[in-house]
């Protein structure tokens, strides 16, 4: 019994206390919710900070009414600045960054608009979460919407 026990603990302990301070990957999502009448389409990228998935096209189009899958970006602190254009006419540069604060370790979640053209461009932010009884992760995230 005790063999079971022992073994039981072995495997579980990495799941159970892997993700304590939940920054278990240092991910930082970027999501785009198009709400504008026109497809967007990221036409520049600018990575300060950070790095983003190899291969992935950073000129990539979110439809109208839609909402991107995740644009991921990893490492310690991140910054990453998007330009964005919708239809003919519109454009939206922002930057997302994602910053270590030194008391809590969590990750600190920012974004600011840098120009907007004929478009308007807000954001939210999602704290990292995870569940350590089961090891299910979900990094941490800023939501843009395009109006």
């Amino acid at each position: 019994m005790k063999k079971y026990i022992i073994g039981l603990l072995v495997f579980a302990s990495p799941t159970l206390f892997a993700c304590s301070t939940c920054d278990c990957n240092g991910l930082l999502d970027i999501i785009i919710k198009n709400n504008t009448s026109s497809d967007c389409y990221i036409i520049q990228q600018t990575v300060t900070k950070g790095m983003g998935w190899p291969g992935r096209d950073s000129a990539f189009k979110i439809i109208a009414g839609h909402t991107n899958i995740p644009y991921s970006f990893f490492g310690g602190e991140k910054n990453i600045s998007l330009t964005v254009q919708c239809g003919d006419n519109k454009f939206a540069t922002f930057v997302s960054a994602s910053l270590k604060d030194a008391q809590s370790h969590e990750d600190a979640i920012t974004g600011s608009v840098v120009s907007l053209s004929n478009i308007d461009a807000i954001y939210t932010t999602t704290a990292a979460t995870c569940t350590n009884l089961v090891g299910v992760h979900k990094p941490s995230a800023i939501n843009w919407t395009l109006e």
